[in-house]
């Protein structure tokens, strides 16, 4: 017997993209476009001064990555953008959560070398990892394993949903670096690539809340107490 659904990726994705064009994530999802025009800017040259820049830009880039999923955790979020990054600074995550994202990372590389749609099955596996390196403030592999358990309740669902929000735009993402277009189109593509992984991040944190109550619901049935 089929198991029911869980996760419902559509419903989440179209929730969550309406949901990013409110306080406090539309100022968040600003910040993401800035960061984003100023990565593209960058001079193509690999000098000193670029690679520094870049190295700053992408650490801002995973604070405001920390401050979207604290803030989407919360049904009626502060609308004030400062809270959720000054949140994101007192709990301490940029190390987990950038661990944990360039784990994922290789993690993805490596089976997508290995085979195609590999990316894809890993993906459905550990791409929680990032939620539970910020929310659950869990080391790298701790944050990946607690992903396997949370996904293995709807791994299809989850993994529709994962390629959607991060696993197409990541790659779209990586392919517009080889791009020789005008500066123009380069910069439109990262915008669409940057507004579906902003909106992304809320769904999947969406999806690690609903996996998590369900495993909590799980565990009262079963009289085993959960996580």
């Amino acid at each position: 017997m089929a198991r029911d659904r869980i996760l419902r990726p559509i419903e989440i994705l179209r929730e969550d993209i309406r949901r990013m064009f409110r306080r406090p994530f539309i100022v968040l999802l600003a910040l993401n476009l800035l960061l984003m025009l100023a990565t593209t800017s960058l001079p193509e040259e690999a000098d000193a001064t670029a690679f520094v820049t870049w190295c700053i830009l992408a650490a801002l880039s995973v604070f405001v990555q920390a401050a979207l999923t604290l803030a989407a955790v919360e049904e009626g979020p502060d609308r004030s953008a400062d809270r959720w990054v000054r949140t994101a600074l007192a709990k301490k995550v940029f190390w987990r959560l950038l661990a944990t994202e360039l784990l994922l990372f290789l993690a993805l590389l490596v089976s997508a070398f290995l085979l195609v749609v590999g990316a894809l099955f890993v993906g459905a596996a550990l791409g929680l990892g990032m939620q539970a390196a910020v929310i659950e403030r869990k080391g790298p592999s701790e944050a990946l394993y607690r992903s396997v358990e949370l996904t293995r309740a709807d791994r299809v669902g989850f993994g529709a949903l994962f390629a959607i929000a991060y696993l197409v735009p990541m790659a779209v993402g990586q392919a517009s670096v080889y791009l020789t277009g005008t500066f123009a189109l380069i910069v439109a593509i990262n915008l669409v690539v940057t507004l579906t992984l902003t909106a992304g991040t809320l769904a999947l944190t969406r999806a690690y809340l609903q996996l998590k109550a369900h495993a909590e619901a799980e565990g009262e049935k079963a009289g085993s107490p959960t996580a």
